[in-house]
């Protein structure tokens, strides 16, 4: 997952991409906006990606297609010099997705994930200290057919 955002005065902006690959109609789609302060920043974040059987040297299809979205959040905020904390979240979800050799397809692999993160250097005791907190559940429904 990636950081949030810090600037040297408030702000905000976002990134916009698609992206296409010809062999197996791959696309992607990315959307992301932030903003931030010295002390502070939010960062949200949305992906889609599909793509279609591979075309393999001789033209033969390897079964490959898939659908994958996912939305991104991360949080943080300094306490003080040396002291942070930091909130990150994930929700990815994989649909008709095709395993070439494989005994089963999927028809839903799902994940959700959470992590807060605590961190100082303003601590008398020792140079750093972080604390880490984090939860992750994944639902996997397969296809045999």
């Amino acid at each position: 997952m990636r950081a949030s955002p810090r600037a040297e005065e408030a702000a905000s902006g976002g990134t916009t991409s698609l992206n296409y690959q010809t062999n197996g109609e791959q696309w992607y789609a990315r959307q992301d906006v932030w903003t931030a302060d010295t002390n502070w920043g939010a960062r949200i974040g949305y992906g889609h990606r599909t793509g279609s059987d591979y075309r393999d040297g001789s033209g033969g299809e390897t079964p490959s297609s898939y659908k994958s979205r996912n939305f991104d959040v991360s949080f943080g905020v300094d306490l003080q010099p040396g002291e942070s904390l930091k909130l990150f979240a994930l929700h990815q979800d994989q649909t008709d997705v095709e395993l070439a050799g494989q005994a089963f397809d999927l028809d839903l692999l799902q994940t959700d994930a959470v992590e807060l993160t605590w961190s100082s250097a303003a601590t008398s005791w020792t140079d750093h200290v972080e604390v880490e907190v984090w939860y992750n559940e994944t639902h996997l429904s397969p296809d045999y057919s």
